[in-house]
C-alpha cells in the first residue's frame, strides 16, 4: 500500500505532484473500489491485459458493479482520481451498443495526452 503523498495528494501549496505513475492510479482505484459491497469485480483490459502498455498507453479499468450503482460507483472512480491528480478532460459515452455498459473516459493532467482511463 502506497502512502498518501506516494500516490499524488496534493502538497502544502495545493499542487499535485509532477509525476502520477501508471501503477499509482491503479493503485488508488483497487484502494478505492474494493471496500465498495456494489462491486463486484475490477480489472484491467486493453494493452495491460495482453501485457502491452507502455507509458503512453491509456489505462481500461472495467468495474463489474451491482445494477443501479453504475452512477456512484463512477463518482467513486472520479473522486479517488481527483485525489491523485486535476481530471483536466471527462467524457461520458452516450448510447453503448450493450444496454449495460457505461463508459466515461478520464484524463489526468500531467500524463502523456495519449493516457486516459476509460
Amino acid at each position: 500500500m502506497l502512502l498518501p503523498d506516494q500516490v499524488g495528494d496534493r502538497n502544502r501549496s495545493g499542487q499535485y505532484p509532477v509525476s502520477i505513475t501508471r501503477s499509482a492510479i491503479v493503485q488508488t482505484l483497487h484502494a478505492a473500489l474494493e471496500p465498495n459491497e456494489a462491486v463486484f469485480a475490477v480489472w484491467l483490459e486493453g494493452a495491460d491485459a495482453a501485457e502491452r502498455a507502455d507509458e503512453c498507453s491509456d489505462i481500461d479499468v472495467w468495474v463489474d458493479t451491482d445494477d443501479g450503482h453504475e452512477d456512484d460507483t463512477i463518482r467513486a472512480v472520479e473522486m479517488a482520481l481527483s485525489n491523485i491528480g486535476q481530471i483536466d478532460f471527462k467524457h461520458v459515452r452516450k448510447g453503448h451498443p450493450h444496454p449495460k455498459i457505461r463508459q466515461v473516459f478520464f484524463h489526468l493532467a500531467g500524463t502523456p495526452s495519449t493516457s486516459s482511463l476509460t
